[in-house]
């Protein structure tokens, strides 16, 4: 699931990307439900939102909850897209990691003692709290700072992938570590 969800991110700004540049993306205040409830709102309005759905929303959601049914995913990923309608555009991202990593704490919540070991332990401390704080950096300093406000979707991006591959990295070593031991024994 997780190519499926990087897949997802990179579909996520390539709508945003083809939204913008065709004019469709409002900058601002104005949240897509505003789109929706205006009287200009045509096929296109309710189009741009579909692929939204099927190609970033549920990769994402699944990849974040993998122990859940993939129509439990798609209910959750439906509530997430709704809820980042009503909200401005402008916050999209903030409201997309909030979603994705309280799916995360939901999906973990029903491992049992057993599954709760060191991959268990090590994923905030390697990937949630550090992108938490790249993303607060981004949010914040987007205007202020001329790195951010020009590389900051491409750090928060380049971290994402940083912080993966050490994820796995060390679940692996220490895997193998443990599989040498119990062979010692």
């Amino acid at each position: 699931w997780a190519l499926f969800g990087a897949l997802g991110h990179a579909s996520g700004h390539a709508i945003l990307a083809v939204t913008r540049r065709n004019g469709l993306l409002p900058d601002g205040d104005v949240s897509a439900m505003d789109e929706f409830l205006s009287p200009d709102a045509n096929f296109v309005t309710f189009a741009k939102h579909v692929p939204g759905y099927f190609f970033f929303w549920i990769p994402l959601v699944k990849t974040y909850m993998l122990n859940v049914s993939s129509k439990n995913v798609a209910a959750f990923a439906f509530f997430a897209m709704a809820g980042s309608m009503q909200l401005p555009l402008k916050l999209g991202f903030s409201y997309a990691l909030t979603v994705l990593f309280a799916g995360q704490s939901l999906d973990q919540l029903f491992l049992t003692r057993e599954e709760k070991g060191f991959d268990y332990m090590l994923w905030p401390m390697v990937t949630v709290l550090p992108t938490f704080c790249i993303t607060v950096m981004e949010s914040a300093w987007c205007t202020e700072s001329s790195v951010f406000s020009t590389h900051g979707h491409v750090i928060f991006d380049g971290y994402m992938a940083l912080s993966y591959s050490l994820y796995y990295l060390s679940c692996w070593l220490w895997n193998n570590a443990e599989m040498k031991a119990k062979k010692s024994l």
